[in-house]
C-alpha cells in the first residue's frame, strides 16, 4: 500500500504524524511526505522519511503572522478569535495554490492508496478525492482545529457552505471539480488521552501517542543528578514568529528570571534562532539547544511551556506536571484542559507575571496533586500503534 502524509506547514505538526509514518514503513508499505515549506523537509529527512518538495520555498508561515500579532491573547474573545482566525485562513488559501498544484500532479503521478493529512491542510481533499482513495484526518493534540470551525474539519457549517468559506480556497476545490462539504475524512487518528481530548471527535480512531520531537544526543549532564528539582522551559518553535522576535525573547527571559528565583535546575530547551535571539541566558539557566523534549523530559521534575501540542502530549506521556503559559487562544484552550485534567496549572495568557510563574511552578513541584495525576496518566492504558497494516487496509479498501 502507498500512504501519503500531508503535514501542515511547520516541522512541529509533522512530528505528530512521524510515529504513524514509521508504523507503515515498518509494516512494509511505502511512505512520502509532503513537505511543503522551508523546514518541513528537513524535519521528514531527519526523521528517516522520503521528504516531497512542495511549492517552493514560500514562506507561508511569516505571512500568516502578519494577521495574528496585532491583538494580545487575552483580548481575544472566541468570537473575535475565529474572526482573526478568518483572516489567516484567507492568508493561508491564498499562499498554498502553488503547493496544492505540486501536490495534486504529485498524487497524480504516484498513485497513492491512502492519503493522510493534518486537520489544518484543508485543502487535503482535492488529492484525495479526485483519486478515489480514502483521506484520513491526524490530530495533533485535542480536536481545536474542528472546534474553531476550520473548513472540512468536521465543524458544521451554518449557511452556504461557499459563501462560510475563504474564496480563495472555494476557488482551489472548483479547479479540481471537488465540492466543498464539512468534512471528507473517514476516520480521525487521535493520539490524545481522552482526559484532554474534545468530545465528539467524528470517526475517531484511537492510537497511543508516542514522543518524538525530533533527533538527538543525550547529554552527560543529564544523568547527574542536580541536586534540586530540574525544571524544563520550552517556548516552541513558532511562537517567536507568530508574536514577534523582539516580543516573544522578551517573555521567555521573563520566565527564566522568575524561575531562578526558586531552588531549582533551570533547563531551557530553545531552537538554534531562539537561542540565538536570547543572547546571554539568564545566571543559573542552563541552554540545552536542538534537545528533543522527549530526551530532555524523562530527567525533569516539572515543565513550563506554551501550550503547543507537542509539549503537551509528551509531558503527558512521559508523566510530568505542566505549567501552561500560553501566547494564542488555541494554546490557551490546551491549558484548560491540562488544567482541567489534574496535571498542571495554567497560568492567564497574557505576558507573564513573575509572581505568578514562580508561585504556579512552586505549586506544581511542591504539592502532590499535579504529581500523582501525571503519574497516573502516564500510567493509564493506551490503545495499540498501529504497526500492524490490517486495520489500515480495510480503510483503503
Amino acid at each position: 500500500m502507498r500512504v501519503l502524509f500531508i503535514p501542515y506547514f511547520i516541522p512541529s505538526h509533522y512530528l505528530h504524524q512521524a510515529a504513524t509514518a514509521w508504523a507503515f514503513r515498518a509494516a512494509g508499505h511505502e511512505v512520502r511526505v509532503a513537505a511543503g515549506q522551508p523546514g518541513v523537509a528537513d524535519a521528514v529527512t531527519r526523521s528517516g522519511m522520503v521528504a516531497v518538495p512542495v511549492g517552493g520555498d514560500y514562506d507561508l508561515l511569516a505571512r500568516m503572522a502578519t494577521a495574528t500579532q496585532e491583538q494580545p491573547v487575552e483580548q481575544q474573545a472566541p468570537g473575535e478569535f475565529r474572526r482573526r482566525n478568518a483572516e489567516a485562513l484567507k492568508e493561508y488559501a491564498e499562499a498554498v495554490t502553488a503547493i496544492a498544484d505540486d501536490l495534486v500532479a504529485f498524487a497524480g503521478a504516484w498513485r497513492p492508496d491512502l492519503v493522510v493529512a493534518d486537520p489544518m491542510v484543508t485543502f487535503a481533499p482535492v488529492v484525495s478525492e479526485p483519486l478515489g482513495v480514502p483521506l484520513v484526518r491526524h490530530l495533533f493534540g485535542p480536536d481545536l482545529i474542528r472546534k474553531l470551525g476550520f473548513p472540512a474539519s468536521g465543524a458544521p457549517v451554518d449557511g452556504d457552505i461557499r459563501e462560510a468559506w475563504p474564496a480563495p480556497l472555494v476557488g482551489i476545490y472548483d479547479r479540481y471539480g471537488v465540492e466543498p462539504r464539512p468534512d471528507f475524512a473517514v476516520r480521525t487518528v487521535d493520539s490524545c488521552p481522552a482526559v484532554l481530548q474534545l468530545p465528539g471527535v467524528p470517526n475517531r480512531l484511537p492510537m497511543r501517542y508516542v514522543p518524538y520531537n525530533g533527533p538527538g544526543v543525550t547529554p552527560g549532564w543529564l544523568r547527574e543528578d542536580p541536586g534540586r528539582p530540574r525544571v524544563c522551559v520550552t517556548w516552541g518553535t513558532v511562537n517567536t514568529t507568530l508574536r514577534g522576535a523582539e516580543d516573544a525573547q522578551g517573555q521567555l527571559r521573563g520566565v527564566l528570571e522568575a524561575l531562578t528565583a526558586l531552588d531549582v535546575d533551570v533547563v531551557a530547551a530553545l531552537s538554534a534562532s531562539d537561542r540565538e535571539l536570547l543572547g546571554e541566558p539568564p545566571a543559573g539557566v542552563r541552554v540545552a539547544e536542538q534537545l528533543p523534549l522527549h530526551l530532555l523530559l524523562p530527567g525533569c521534575d516539572a515543565i513550563l511551556h506554551h501550550g503547543g501540542g507537542g509539549a503537551m502530549l509528551t509531558a503527558a506521556a512521559l508523566g510530568v506536571p505542566q505549567v501552561v503559559c500560553a501566547q494564542s487562544t488555541d494554546q490557551a484552550l490546551n491549558g484548560e484542559h491540562i488544567a482541567a485534567a489534574g496535571i498542571g496549572l495554567a497560568l492567564p495568557p497574557r505576558e507573564p507575571d513573575a509572581a505568578a510563574v514562580k508561585s504556579a511552578m512552586a505549586r506544581v513541584l511542591t504539592e502532590d496533586t499535579a504529581r500523582t495525576a501525571a503519574a497516573r496518566l502516564r500510567g493509564t492504558p493506551r490503545p495499540w500503534t498501529p504497526g500492524g497494516s490490517s486495520g489500515w487496509a480495510r480503510t483503503a479498501g
